[in-house]
């Protein structure tokens, strides 16, 4: 640690914590093995309507 100015306690406290995960998804996170087709037919739905207001947007 860099800051040598720190009190002893405080160094130790500082070191447990950056050991410590604050990770909005955790280290372990395994993606779903199973996704029904209706739910990648209701996806690709909306990502079409959303790439369809995006293009009327832009002319």
């Amino acid at each position: 640690m860099a800051d040598s100015s720190l009190e002893p306690e405080l160094k130790d406290k500082l070191r447990n914590s950056e050991t410590k995960s604050t990770a909005l998804v955790p280290l372990n996170y395994q993606t779903p093995q199973f996704v029904s087709d209706n739910a990648k037919i209701v996806a690709n739905f909306r990502i079409n309507i959303v790439l369809k207001v995006i293009f009327l947007q832009l002319k």
